[in-house]
């Protein structure tokens, strides 16, 4: 299979739409605006995370199942190196908050000790709020190598999986395990990366009309910005999803900056929340640091958080994740392949060797 470099796209452009949901929120909290309550740019950053899921699966299935267990695997060792770290600044965050605020340092790190629950580790989420999805993921790809393994064909999965999400959609809006499917959970992972694996096996490629794919997402988009904002307007994801991963599967595209620069969409999704939080901490610091204009304080700071990204990821990977990935790889999580792959982890699978 060639390179892909629409995926590589929007790859990139997925990651930014992650960064700016989180920028947000992060205005709403700190700036007391309510800026999450438009949703128009919602309803499209919300494509975000399930196309990092769709394109996942669909890389995956030119691979063989053993390469899938693997990669699960790489995900999980990714999750703990990464929720260790977060869970570790957190701590340091919130003693350099209080001694600024002159409050006990103590009292506070201990606050954030106690805080950690068996909720937040069902979730994914005991590092960070947006670790979630490497969690849900791990859990997403070992679901689907187990369906694999009992279940023949890619139709009857599909189905099997679409029925289960369904279940859980059900859970959600009815304030069911609410605790361990918060933003969707491993059903949600599966869903959407057993619909890029189901496109790549199956070779289903694009042979719709444009109008087709614009009319689900105006469907999509309007729906949630004005009529219905429960947890079954995820059902109007999936046709857009499928729709979009047939159109990559059909039409490769060609390298530009935006695909080179899709490289760096895991750097983006993994740090991009660490840069938010340490602005939010230099506002308290240095006042002058305000932005008034919304729209160039929404830009500033998702550029700001994307760059920062980039600079903190190059050390932290040599220095700390490649070396504790390592680290959990011989002390636990092997699996039995004798191959031994890049522990630089793309969360979306690289497709240059695709």
């Amino acid at each position: 299979m060639s390179k892909n470099y629409n995926i590589d796209k929007v790859k990139f452009v997925a990651a930014i739409g992650v960064v700016l949901i989180h920028v947000f929120a992060f205005i709403d909290s700190a700036y007391n605006e309510p800026l999450i309550e438009l949703q128009w740019p919602r309803a499209i950053f919300n494509y975000a995370v399930p196309l990092f899921f769709a394109i996942t699966g669909y890389i995956l299935s030119s691979r063989t199942n053993e390469y899938m267990l693997k990669y699960a695997g790489s995900v999980l060792r990714l999750f703990i190196s990464i929720s260790l770290f977060y869970y570790v600044v957190s701590l340091l965050m919130a003693g350099l908050e209080a001694w600024l605020y002159e409050e006990p340092v103590m009292d506070a790190v201990m606050i954030i000790f106690r805080s950690k629950t068996w909720r937040q580790f069902a979730q994914g989420t005991i590092g960070s709020y947006h670790l979630w999805y490497l969690w849900a993921s791990f859990l997403g790809i070992s679901c689907l190598y187990g369906l694999n393994k009992i279940i023949n064909s890619p139709r009857i999965l599909i189905v099997s999986v679409f029925a289960l999400y369904l279940v859980s959609l059900y859970c959600l809006q009815n304030g069911l395990l609410t605790d361990i499917l918060r933003y969707g959970g491993f059903p949600k992972a599966l869903m959407y990366t057993s619909i890029g694996y189901y496109v790549g096996v199956q070779g289903d490629y694009w042979k719709y009309n444009w109008r087709v794919l614009i009319g689900w997402i105006f469907v999509y988009v309007v729906t949630f910005g004005f009529f219905y904002q429960g947890e079954y307007i995820e059902l109007l994801f999936i046709p857009v999803i499928y729709l979009v991963i047939t159109f990559f599967n059909r039409y490769k595209g060609e390298e530009t900056v935006i695909a080179k620069l899709g490289d760096y969409s895991d750097q983006i999704y993994l740090l991009h929340a660490l840069g938010i939080n340490v602005y939010g901490l230099l506002l308290f610091v240095f006042p002058k640091l305000q932005i008034h204009s919304l729209p160039i304080r929404v830009v500033l700071i998702t550029v700001g958080a994307t760059v920062f990204s980039l600079l903190v990821y190059i050390p932290l990977n040599r220095f700390y994740l490649e070396p504790m990935q390592q680290w959990l790889k011989k002390l636990r999580f092997k699996f039995n392949d004798n191959s031994k792959p890049n522990n630089k982890i793309d969360l979306t699978q690289s497709t240059s060797n695709s």
